[in-house]
């Protein structure tokens, strides 16, 4: 098990971190994770491909909103590696919030946030702690989401 913690923004209400120079809301309700940063940043910064373009998904604010898919290759939070993690970029940029992550990201890890002290606690198991899988799937016009090979509707 290898345990580490990273800082809440404490300037926020929400559980917010600063990840990759971002301000990155942590989303319990959240199903996928969203990067609201231009596209070409996407695929500069964080070696992120297009795999869906154009995709019409609703849940977002109670409407829908016009999306692409991108793959990310070796995305890290700290020690924890996602050799692969698909996430939705918006064509409308949120400023608030440019990286959001789902807690469906953290369904193998056991996590915590602590306000009172200004952190987000994980535990992760040693067999959960490289080279995990976030695929977004669409079953039956369902959102899912597959991590490490188990298919999971929200």
């Amino acid at each position: 098990m290898v345990s580490f913690s990273l800082d809440l923004d404490t300037e926020y209400a929400r559980p917010t971190i600063i990840l990759y120079g971002l301000l990155t809301l942590i989303d319990t309700g959240a199903t996928v994770p969203v990067f609201s940063i231009p596209r070409n940043v996407v695929a500069n910064r964080f070696r992120g491909v297009p795999i869906y373009t154009d995709k019409s998904f609703g849940g977002f604010g109670g409407g829908k909103i016009k999306e692409d898919i991108f793959s990310l290759s070796n995305f890290f939070i700290k020690q924890l590696h996602f050799k692969t993690i698909e996430v939705f970029v918006p064509h409308k940029s949120d400023i608030a919030y440019p990286l959001l992550f789902s807690s469906t990201m953290f369904l193998n890890v056991k996590y915590e946030i602590d306000p009172i002290d200004g952190k987000m606690n994980f535990k992760v198991p040693d067999e959960n702690l490289k080279n995990n899988e976030f695929l977004i799937k669409n079953l039956s016009d369902k959102i899912c989401v597959q991590l490490n090979g188990v298919f999971y509707q929200m």
